[in-house]
């Protein structure tokens, strides 16, 4: 693909791009803000940023909670944006590339993603396990015990927070296509724990317990995973839409004729078949709102 300032800039074209972290510019620590300076020498890159002393490429990426993980390569899926501060690209999701090497693997261990593993522990753990480290926390994390240095306490810390790196990528795999922001994963992510990725799948308006999560954001993820119009959880959460909006707007109650053509129009917008959907919502609603009072 050639590149060009209005094709990436202009446009912004959604695109994947491999690149190594090198340092970070800003960070946010409340809500997960940050700027990081990247290198690659993926083709997908403008060329007009031009290439440093070392043939490669340097920029800046800017997103939300990206592993600040030093020569650690990641699968970025974003766009190119233009700033005051020039071209930069705008990370909507993102994939860790594990590494492969010793050194690598080690480097990702001590990194600080991981809790409870720091330089030491992470040479002594690869010195033991080599390249199949990742495979061992993986497939036998008991073997870590193998380490003078980890106890039990430390072992379960370790794999809490490796949990939760790999929870992170799931949620991100899952939802990057459907829009879903590095910032709204992590939400996801505090409220479900290792839970998150089965309610999406399963549950999907659970969602709509988080805060920046709306019953039309979550309604459009179930849609697009195959969720049927006339599932309950969607039909009930769309009552709790409509009713909270309504008490948001000062409203005390809504007449049941008033909830039900409200809840059809609501229900309908992304239904093919709006007369099959007024039947449903006609059928179905009444005993919904008996539920929801």
């Amino acid at each position: 693909m050639t590149w060009n300032n209005q094709n990436c800039a202009e446009k912004g074209a959604k695109i994947t791009l491999l690149a190594l972290y090198e340092k970070t510019i800003y960070q946010n620590e409340k809500n997960g803000f940050c700027i990081f300076r990247m290198t690659s020498e993926d083709t997908g890159i403008p060329k007009e940023l031009g290439y440093g002393r070392d043939h490669k490429i340097h920029f800046s990426v800017i997103g939300y909670y990206l592993p600040a993980i030093r020569n650690s390569m990641l699968a970025l899926t974003g766009a190119w944006e233009n700033s005051r501060y020039g071209l930069q690209f705008h990370v909507d999701s993102y994939t860790e590339v594990l590494p492969k090497t010793k050194s690598g693997i080690a480097a990702y261990l001590s990194s600080g993603l991981i809790k409870g593993i720091g330089k030491a522990t992470a040479d002594l753990i690869v010195a033991r396990f080599g390249t199949d480290t990742l495979d061992v926390i993986e497939k036998e994390p008991k073997r870590l015990l193998e380490i003078k240095r980890i106890s039990e306490k430390r072992l379960e810390q370790i794999l809490d927070s490796y949990a939760g790196s790999k929870s992170m990528q799931e949620i991100m795999t899952f939802l990057g296509v459907y829009g879903v922001t590095l910032n709204k994963a992590k939400k996801i992510q505090e409220h479900f724990g290792s839970r998150s990725v089965d309610v999406i799948q399963h549950s999907p308006y659970l969602l709509c317990e988080i805060s920046g999560f709306g019953f039309k954001t979550v309604d459009q993820i179930a849609r697009n995973i195959n969720f049927l119009p006339a599932d309950p959880l969607r039909l009930e959460n769309g009552i709790l839409f409509i009713l909270e909006e309504a008490k948001d707007g000062g409203d005390l109650f809504l007449m049941q004729d008033i909830l039900l053509e409200r809840a059809y129009v609501l229900l309908s917008e992304t239904s093919l078949d709006k007369g099959t959907q007024r039947k449903t919502t006609e059928n179905e609603l009444p005993s919904l709102t008996q539920c929801t009072a």
